[in-house]
């Protein structure tokens, strides 16, 4: 991979090939053909050919690029929130069955950490435990209500803006027996979900996964149907990049669903299930494609890095940043004690 030079708020891009693991990457990822996407309003389709020839200008002078601003952000837990601060990041994403397993105690603490990092987190993932089944005749609703309105209420208190409904396994329908009555229990859990987060103003983001951990919601468009299907204000969806690289989803589909997209995932989609590790220059796959596609819809939700393996956690979670810059993404602010 060719060296990256920067040059004021320019960078020059590293060179890239079409990847095998990606065969709906198109070979230029800044002239990707948005106006035959079907959905797509005049209005989007003007800004995203705004997009496009910005793109194909800055291409013609040698690969040069504009940086643009995301808000960028880490998965972590409590005691990695000084270290994502510090890093550089926006803002953290967190999860439930952490915040739940505290005491109140723990809780205060937890509170206060995160009070005093500098950086906020508004995105909570996995609102119930990852290894119960909601249609299973041991799944208790009520004692799911009750769980559920003390995590979003410690949730809310800590600054929640969405929580990310992944939990593959719990939401899964049996493929035999009462296949009914298991969806019409899987509803029922469902509508209480979004009744409980819209009482603290917190959306669910159903989150389309690899069909490997879930039998429902795979992609964007079953996502969107299963929106409608319910009806909420606050249910939305977002991209986990994985498993549309998984599941060979054309990227056309980011700028056809773009009202429905709140938030992003990303790790290196080369890495086997579950160990997700940070995506890097080096490690063989272009990522160029998805983050044009990102640029081109000006998205301005959060972009997560998804990663649950490290040598070294803030080493790497640094150095990732390096990696969104030298694709022309930079976070919006500064880490703790100077520039990057």
């Amino acid at each position: 991979m060719d060296a990256c030079s920067t040059t004021g708020s320019r960078i020059l891009r590293p060179s890239t090939a079409r990847t095998p693991c990606h065969p709906a990457a198109p070979m230029n990822r800044c002239t990707t053909r948005i106006a035959s996407i079907p959905g797509t309003s005049t209005r989007r389709r003007r800004r995203l050919s705004s997009w496009r020839r910005r793109c194909s200008s800055i291409e013609r002078q040698g690969h040069e690029e504009i940086m643009m601003k995301m808000r960028l952000s880490c998965f972590g837990f409590i005691k990695d929130l000084d270290d994502i601060a510090a890093a550089g990041y926006d803002c953290a994403e967190l999860h439930v069955k952490e915040i739940m397993s505290f005491d109140d105690s723990g809780f205060a603490q937890a509170l206060r950490k995160l009070r005093s990092c500098g950086i906020p987190a508004e995105v909570f993932n996995n609102p119930i435990p990852l290894d119960c089944r909601i249609s299973d005749p041991s799944f208790n609703l009520g004692f799911y209500r009750g769980f559920l309105e003390k995590a979003a209420d410690r949730c809310a208190e800590m600054g929640a803006r969405y929580f990310v409904f992944g939990n593959g396994k719990a939401r899964s329908l049996p493929v035999e027996g009462d296949i009914a009555g298991a969806a019409s229990k899987f509803d029922e859990f469902f509508s209480m979900l979004l009744d409980i987060a819209a009482a603290r103003n917190v959306t669910v983001l159903i989150e389309p996964l690899g069909k490997k951990l879930s039998n429902i919601v795979n992609s964007l468009p079953e996502a969107v149907a299963f929106i409608n299907r319910f009806g909420k204000a606050n249910l939305k969806t977002f991209v986990d990049y994985r498993y549309m690289v998984e599941l060979g989803r054309p990227l056309s589909e980011i700028a056809e669903y773009e009202p429905w997209i709140k938030h992003v995932h990303l790790d290196n989609p080369l890495s086997e299930f579950p160990r997700r590790i940070v995506p890097r220059l080096d490690d063989g796959f272009d990522y160029g494609p998805f983050l044009e596609a990102l640029k081109g819809i000006a998205y301005k939700g959060i972009l997560s890095v998804e990663a649950s393996v490290f040598e070294d956690f803030s080493r790497e979670i640094a150095e990732c940043l390096g990696f969104f810059k030298a694709y022309g993404i930079e976070p919006y602010r500064a880490p703790k004690g100077g520039a990057r």
